[in-house]
């Protein structure tokens, strides 16, 4: 009941908020916290594996938005492939298909992150990290 108050505090945030660049930001952060608590299937979760679901798009959704606003944030871009890749690891106990799909949407995401500024050090672990969920959802 009380990740369900969380949610609904989020939805409305959500909708008061809308413009408001860093308010969504935090937003897609708590959307994406209260997925993996929900339902985030490699840690202990309350087992609410389809309201995760929910709140990873949710979460994927205003950072695909804010991304399109602005194309050459880092911190969006990075969010969105990590948020791609835990939404794909929920995804792997009911779809295999579906989970393979969105690890190489999460790959793509954080190669074009690497490759846009290939001297930058930190986006090579995500990288790797991305490359790595595939490969075990491909298994």
């Amino acid at each position: 009941q009380l990740i369900q108050k969380a949610v609904g505090y989020l939805d409305s945030l959500a909708r008061e908020g809308e413009g408001d660049v860093l308010l969504r930001h935090d937003l897609a952060g708590a959307y994406s916290a209260l997925a993996r608590v929900q339902g985030f299937p490699i840690w202990a979760h309350s087992g609410s594996q389809a309201k995760a679901l929910e709140n990873y798009r949710k979460a994927n959704s205003i950072l695909e938005s804010l991304q399109a606003a602005d194309p050459n944030d880092r911190e969006i871009r990075y969010g969105l492939g990590i948020g791609y890749g835990d939404y794909a690891l929920s995804l792997a106990p009911s779809s295999a298909a579906q989970s393979l799909e969105m690890h190489r949407r999460a790959l793509d995401v954080i190669q074009g992150f690497a490759n846009a500024d290939p001297d930058r050090r930190e986006p090579r672990c995500p990288a790797v990290e991305a490359d790595a969920r595939a490969g075990r959802s491909a298994r």
